[in-house]
């Protein structure tokens, strides 16, 4: 008996490759509407799709994205990415809740209130 695969990985095209400056600024194009990269992002995504090791420091807004978005377009299969941003912003939103809620824990027993939770 046959058992089917949970995602119908049989029918995932093995021939998309694409690789060049022209190609890669298509998929830019077609499926982002940019026309051209910005700073060292084609840089960074002709290196990951070398195989080469790619560090990419980029402000907030500054297209991280797209350098880990584009080579999962341009490689056959599927492709994982592994993000910490994720955990950033739990951190981040952990830190605000604590700020607040000492801070209005503070301000409770600054006017007398009992202040317990």
């Amino acid at each position: 008996m046959m058992k089917k695969a949970l995602l119908p990985v049989k029918n995932i095209s093995k021939e998309r490759k694409v690789s060049g400056k022209e190609a890669l600024t298509k998929l830019l194009r077609w499926h982002f509407g940019h026309s051209e990269y910005r700073g060292k992002q084609l840089e960074a995504i002709e290196a990951v799709l070398s195989g080469r090791d790619c560090f990419c420091l980029m402000p907030t807004g500054g297209g991280k994205s797209i350098c880990y978005q584009i080579p999962a377009l341009a490689k056959p299969g599927i492709v994982l990415v592994v993000s910490p941003l994720i955990g950033g912003e739990t951190i981040f939103v952990v830190l605000i809740w604590m700020f607040v809620y000492t801070t209005l824990h503070n301000v409770f027993r600054l006017f007398g209130f009992d202040a317990r939770v």
